[in-house]
């Protein structure tokens, strides 16, 4: 940020906010509150649960948020929306929930992929990189095969590496018996 100009406006993009746990993950809001040009975006697909209504929102400086104004109708989400994004936004129990119980499968799945020796990427989010060692492409083919859908990231240059979303623990399970099977 030291290097970014002042006129420039640099987008955060916070969308696994509420999966940090990490005391060291930098705080948006000092830029914002130290009146850098920020905007810090944020939503409802995540930790919030839902995904299937494209909805999030940003925080920044009234004028950037005058200007974001501008296209807003073009672009707008629907009154459903709007008004589930409000009801979540109140219902924090669900979201610590959610939250607690990412952590809680992202270790069981830290612990799993140790004992079978699968390298992996720490995460702050909801979803976990690792190395199968083996064609991701080929892998995703048979975990597709067995009712399993991963990401494979061959398309991204990483040949042998797939990213899973952390789910509950039948799921987590599930995905660690076909693992076997597929590895």
């Amino acid at each position: 940020m030291d290097r970014v100009p002042d006129h420039a406006l640099v987008i955060l993009d916070e969308a696994y906010f509420e999966f940090v746990g990490d005391p060291d993950y930098p705080n948006a809001f000092e830029y914002l509150n130290a009146g850098r040009n920020v905007l810090i975006v944020r939503t409802f697909s995540k930790a919030y649960g839902l995904a299937g209504l494209r909805i999030g929102y940003g925080i920044s400086h009234v004028p950037i948020i005058e200007t974001l104004q501008k296209a807003r109708m073009a672009f707008n989400t629907g009154s459903v929306a709007q008004m589930a994004a409000l009801a979540a936004w109140d219902d924090t129990a669900h979201v610590q929930r959610t939250v607690e119980s990412n952590r809680t499968e992202m270790e069981f799945l830290y612990r799993e992929l140790s004992l079978r020796k699968v390298k992996y990427v720490p995460s702050h989010s909801n979803f976990i990189f690792m190395d199968l060692g083996k064609p991701a492409m080929e892998v995703n083919a048979a975990m597709i095969a067995q009712g399993v859908i991963i990401r494979p990231l061959a398309p991204w240059g990483f040949a042998t590496m797939i990213r899973i979303s952390i789910g509950t623990h039948e799921q987590n399970e599930k995905f660690l018996k076909v693992l076997d099977l597929v590895r």
